[in-house]
């Protein structure tokens, strides 16, 4: 639908931070009353829980200004203050002292970032390239974890996670396990999706950021490696701490005189012994689901994502929204 000439929205980029979330939130709804959209149209907002979420639309919901119905304060008319509800010109967003909810709390869009953008992978790639929900999003992965787990302890690799699991006759540490894996998968597809596409291939190394390493490169190094024994770093990294949770702690220093001896390529480290466990994991995972489903792991979508973006030559789909508001508190 094409929306109204008044109505249209410059393109830019806004950050704003903050020390007080009440004080953001109160900018935040200055903001969407001095920037309204077309009467059907819908506010989108990402906010990073659920609380943020009620806590946001209350504060919405709430009454504007004192004075009249439509917020602007008595005296102050809409020709010498801007929009309704707004102070005088001049006066910074959230320093006025007046009311700052709408009133009412509708055409509201909330959501949490991971479900948006997978919205937005589909609205960019088309519904048939990208299904409804992710294969390899946190809450398929949880309950595919729960399956797979017992038929993989065997292996020598994944003891890490077999001496978690010890003594757990009500399965409660093995869902706990699964939950926590399956939300560090969630997070390796969207921050490092190039450890995925490595570990996919066979090779068990860790790009830094921003590393451009040639598969060949990787090959070799992978035979370097191969010629003195098994690759890592003995005693450097983390496998799972008492609840759960996987990380890489290793020594930078050491990793890169390792990584030198190996052989490896610049911008490339192997994986620690200890967290040797989660690239055969995210093997197992590719092998378990759907032939379809390998192409379909967020890390692999986000990549045909943006190079669908890059193309000059591509419009806006009309199923993303055309403003995204983004509430956070770090």
């Amino acid at each position: 639908m094409t929306q109204p000439s008044d109505r249209d929205l410059a393109a830019g980029f806004i950050v704003i931070h903050g020390n007080q979330s009440e004080t953001l939130r109160d900018l935040l709804c200055d903001w969407m009353r001095a920037h309204p959209l077309a009467p059907l149209e819908n506010e989108v907002i990402l906010v990073q829980s659920n609380g943020i979420a009620q806590w946001l639309t209350l504060s919405l919901a709430s009454d504007p200004a004192p004075g009249t119905d439509d917020g602007t304060p008595d005296g102050m008319d809409d020709a010498g203050s801007g929009p309704a509800g707004t102070a005088p010109a001049g006066t910074p967003p959230g320093a006025s002292g007046l009311g700052h909810g709408l009133g009412i709390a509708a055409a509201l869009d909330i959501q949490l970032p991971s479900r948006f953008i997978w919205q937005a992978y589909r609205a960019v790639l088309g519904d048939d390239a990208v299904p409804e929900r992710a294969p390899f999003g946190k809450e398929l992965l949880t309950w595919r974890l729960m399956r797979m787990l017992p038929g993989l302890l065997h292996q020598e690799v994944f003891a890490p996670l077999r001496r978690f699991l010890e003594d757990d006759a009500l399965l409660r540490r093995r869902h706990q396990l699964a939950a926590q894996l399956a939300d560090l998968f969630d997070q390796y597809q969207v921050y490092r999706a190039d450890w995925l596409a490595d570990w996919a291939d066979g090779h068990d190394v860790l790009r830094t950021p921003g590393a451009v390493v040639p598969a060949e490169a990787l090959d070799a190094g992978s035979v370097a490696a191969g010629e003195g024994g098994r690759s890592g770093l003995t005693g450097a990294g983390a496998g799972l701490d008492a609840d759960g949770h996987a990380s890489f702690m290793s020594s930078s220093q050491n990793l890169h005189a390792q990584t030198m001896r190996q052989g490896m390529p610049s911008g490339v480290r192997p994986v620690p012994e200890e967290s040797l466990w989660q690239p055969a994991l995210w093997r197992a995972l590719l092998a378990d689901g759907d032939v379809a489903d390998i192409d379909r792991n967020r890390a692999a979508v986000h990549e045909r994502f943006m190079a669908a973006c890059a193309d000059p030559a591509r419009a806006r789909p009309q199923r993303l929204p055309r403003r995204v508001l983004v509430f956070g508190i770090s």
